[in-house]
């Protein structure tokens, strides 16, 4: 989970592990997040993960898909 709510990135977990090549599966709440290149995503990973190098990026605007109607809810802590 992202240290500060001003992060590009609000949470990370590994979706895929592999013994050369892992996936990640990665949220933002930043508009343009799917138009970050990736040496972009490299330096905000770098404070999670600094011997992470990632090769490619790709991903899906969840929250204006008609079909998912966005994604699962987040509740605060303690509810």
């Amino acid at each position: 989970m992202a240290r500060s709510a001003d992060s590009a990135l609000i949470g990370s977990f590994t979706y895929h592990r592999g013994e050369h090549q892992s996936r990640l599966a990665g949220f933002s709440l930043e508009p343009n997040a799917l138009d970050k290149p990736v040496e972009e995503w490299q330096s905000i990973f770098k404070a999670y993960l600094p011997e992470l190098e990632i090769i490619r990026t790709f991903g899906h605007p969840w929250g204006t898909d008609p079909l998912s109607q966005g994604s699962w809810c987040n509740n605060r802590p303690g509810r």
